[in-house]
């Protein structure tokens, strides 16, 4: 499921709704509603409250929180996410001003893939995430990446939804 199908689904879960209440304001079967809550209650996102009714998980809260309050255009140089080297901890030459660079930098490996696994274990991306850009639910998702592979799987499908 593409997070622009979890766009159309979560503002409609305010408070607790069934799969029929779903399936009318979404203008889809019933089969269809169930497919797309299956998946999102598998990324975490919403929670079964009673058979057949759901609502948001505290992972779903932070979702819609950071759809809600995402920074426009780029982070000043104060506010970008700065990678150091894990012996000397002496700055690299590569600064993150957004999502979209921190994604570039991993994609394309400009930076060493230790050097990034080093500053997700210590915390350091999830506090700027936190902090900087004020997307606590993407700091989350990072939190659980083991790999360099599994971050940018992340942040590519994350940044799907901003387009």
């Amino acid at each position: 499921m593409s997070y622009k199908v979890a766009l159309k689904i979560l503002p409609l879960i305010e408070r607790r709704i069934s799969l029929e209440e779903l399936s009318s304001k979404l203008a889809v079967s019933r089969a269809t509603v169930k497919r797309y809550v299956k998946a999102l209650s598998e990324k975490g996102l919403i929670k079964e409250a009673l058979p057949e009714v759901y609502e948001l998980s505290e992972l779903g809260r932070l979702f819609i929180e950071s759809i809600k309050s995402r920074l426009p255009g780029l982070l000043s140089d104060e506010q970008a996410y700065v990678f150091t080297d894990p012996v000397t901890s002496a700055p690299l030459q590569l600064k993150a001003r957004s999502i979209q660079q921190l994604y570039v930098i991993l994609k394309y490996r400009l930076i060493p893939g230790e050097v990034f696994l080093e500053h997700l274990n210590k915390g350091y991306i999830s506090q700027w995430l936190e902090g900087s850009v004020k997307d606590s639910y993407l700091a989350t998702l990072l939190k659980k990446a083991g790999s360099l592979e599994d971050a940018v799987k992340i942040l590519e499908e994350y940044i799907s939804t901003l387009s």
